[in-house]
């Protein structure tokens, strides 16, 4: 669950990141993502869940995720 908390330190990194934006923009634009992160979470979680887990393949992938290249 995202809580206000969590929402709070979203908008203070973002307002640094791009001052020129509303809050209520960025409040928007992080209710909209926040599903997407909670079921990535979940997904995770069940994959580090069961014994065939590979570390090393799980953080590849991750860091492919981030940059491509």
């Amino acid at each position: 669950m995202i809580t206000d908390e969590m929402v709070e330190k979203a908008l203070e990194a973002a307002e640094d990141a791009y001052p020129e934006s509303k809050r209520s923009d960025m409040r928007a634009a992080l209710e909209a993502v926040a599903p997407l992160l909670i079921a990535q979470g979940l997904r995770e979680a069940a994959e580090i869940a069961t014994e065939e887990f590979d570390p090393w393949r799980f953080i590849l992938a991750r860091a492919q995720e981030l940059d491509p290249k």
